[in-house]
């Protein structure tokens, strides 16, 4: 193998393993942002579910005439 052909080779390596460090952070960090994303609309569904748990309990205190 020529000195050239080598270098060549060994550029090619480096070139592939920065495009695939770019591809993998890129990966981690959408990964991360949708993980982010998933959980604060799962606990924005949570505290909804909260909220209408107590507007029940208000409905059916008043219904009983338990409410001022």
């Amino acid at each position: 193998m020529s000195e050239i052909s080598r270098r060549r080779s060994l550029h090619f390596f480096f070139l592939f393993i920065a495009i695939s460090l770019q591809f993998l952070s890129a990966v981690v960090g959408l990964s991360s942002y949708l993980f982010k994303l998933w959980q604060k609309k799962k606990r924005e569904e949570q505290h909804a579910r909260l909220l209408k748990l107590f507007e029940e309990d208000d409905e059916l205190d008043f219904e009983l005439g338990l409410s001022d």
